[in-house]
């Protein structure tokens, strides 16, 4: 619902959004579901470790896949069409055994921080008191933000394959990694940046090893 009328204040119209409430095991995978996809230009993914382990979500991711690929194409420009939101830490490394490549290269959106002090894992929830629920907000912006700005670009016929990158108005900054008890301020430099028109980088995942993290960054 959030989400909803924040896409409709970015794009001054409605957005239709929609969502596949039956995920019990017990239920058939109907041809419903595809046709869906089929019209669909965005499709977001909230990743649990409940999420990883559904055969049901795993299969709906995938065939989203297949059929942006076989469409349009599975990126706009830079811009990947399944968006990554982690709503509750999971092990990276049998989700991506299990999940599309694509995943590995997608930044994505945690709505969750983790405690500096305890290690503890605070999910944005309103429950947890009124600084998650203002970082509930403000991620949720964030995404309403990212969707919008690939939405505009599809429609707008700008949509360009990954060889032939969108062109950015701005300037090109990178934006260093900072502890959790400030990412908070990262994020919201990123959200100013983007806003006025900069590109952000890194823009996707690094990666861990040494040498291949100094290349990365350079």
């Amino acid at each position: 619902r959030v989400l909803e009328v924040k896409i409709s204040q970015l794009m001054g119209e409605q957005p239709q959004i929609w969502r596949d409430q039956k995920l019990g095991g017990n239920d058939v995978y109907d041809d419903k579901i595809v046709q869906e996809f089929k019209s669909a230009r965005l499709m977001v993914s909230i990743l649990s470790p409940r999420y990883i382990k559904s055969e049901w979500c795993r299969r709906e991711l995938n065939e989203f896949h297949e059929s942006a690929s076989e469409q349009e194409g599975i990126k706009v420009g830079d811009k990947s069409r399944i968006i990554k939101v982690v709503k509750t830490p999971f092990d990276s490394g049998e989700a991506m055994s299990l999940l599309p490549k694509l995943f590995e290269g997608l930044l994505g959106f945690e709505f969750y921080e983790t405690d500096p002090a305890s290690g503890r894992t605070v999910e944005f929830d309103e429950a947890f008191g009124p600084r998650a629920k203002q970082n509930y907000f403000s991620r949720i912006y964030d995404l309403a933000t990212e969707i919008a700005g690939i939405l505009k670009n599809m429609q707008s016929g700008s949509a360009q394959t990954q060889t032939e990158p969108l062109v950015k108005t701005g300037k090109t900054v990178y934006l260093a990694a900072v502890t959790s008890d400030i990412q908070g301020g990262r994020e919201k430099l990123v959200r100013e940046l983007s806003d006025r028109g900069h590109h952000v980088l890194p823009d996707r995942p690094l990666p861990t090893s040494g040498l291949e993290f100094t290349e990365a960054v350079r």
